[in-house]
């Protein structure tokens, strides 16, 4: 672990040039369920981040929560244009057959625009 760790210092800092213009279109997609605690902090975090507005959105798939997470995400959207909220339990699917969040993350693909995808959790 010291090597690593040794090396890791060693390495030269890197930071984004001046000049530097994001091109790439980002779609983020959080899988969320029962998150009321941590969704707006999240949220939040994601829209303070400097890339671009016009160049991301941000897609949370509720997930059958039964707190106010799809409420509170409803209520962000007003602020937050690029904001879209899918709910799973408003979709058919036969329950006693499938992994939630693998179709959680199904769902927010075939709904991304970006041309990259990227995911995270509602609790980061």
């Amino acid at each position: 672990m010291w090597k690593y760790h040794r090396y890791w210092k060693a390495l030269p800092h890197w930071s984004i040039p001046d000049a530097f213009s994001p091109q790439t279109k980002v779609s983020i997609l959080i899988p969320a369920r029962n998150e009321a605690a941590n969704i707006e902090a999240c949220i939040q975090s994601i829209f303070a981040q400097k890339y671009p507005a016009n160049l991301f959105n941000l897609i949370i798939i509720d997930d059958h929560s039964s707190d106010a997470t799809p409420v509170l995400v409803r209520a962000m959207k007003k602020k937050y244009p690029q904001l879209e909220l899918i709910c799973l339990s408003d979709l058919q699917v036969d329950q006693d057959h499938i992994a939630f969040k693998k179709w959680a993350l199904e769902q927010g693909i075939a709904k991304a625009n970006g041309d990259l995808i990227v995911s995270t959790d509602a609790d980061c």
